[in-house]
């Protein structure tokens, strides 16, 4: 089975592949959507531009990739929040 490293990539170029394919676009963001996606995968891949170019388009695509970008943002928040929380906890003294 492909990795999500490769999943992302694979979505990403279709979306840049066929830009003015709406179906080809919503099924790949729906696809994005189901993955396990990291902040590494984010920070590798690129793939947070991408999707969150599409924002801007009207309809199912726009609002699809505002829930996407959504998630994202969420998502880098927690583990932000997370290694913040480890950090304070690793510099207390016991």
């Amino acid at each position: 089975m492909a990795s999500v490293l490769d999943l992302i990539k694979h979505y990403q170029h279709a979306i840049e592949k066929y830009p003015h394919d709406e179906q080809k676009i919503l099924k790949c963001i729906n696809k994005l959507f189901q993955l396990d996606v990291t902040v590494q995968h984010l920070q590798e891949t690129g793939v947070g531009r991408t999707v969150n170019a599409l924002r801007k388009e009207p309809g199912d695509v726009g609002q699809a990739a505002r829930a996407l970008v959504y998630k994202w943002k969420v998502m880098v928040a927690a583990e932000e929040s997370d290694q913040e929380a480890d950090h304070r906890n690793d510099s207390e003294p016991p």
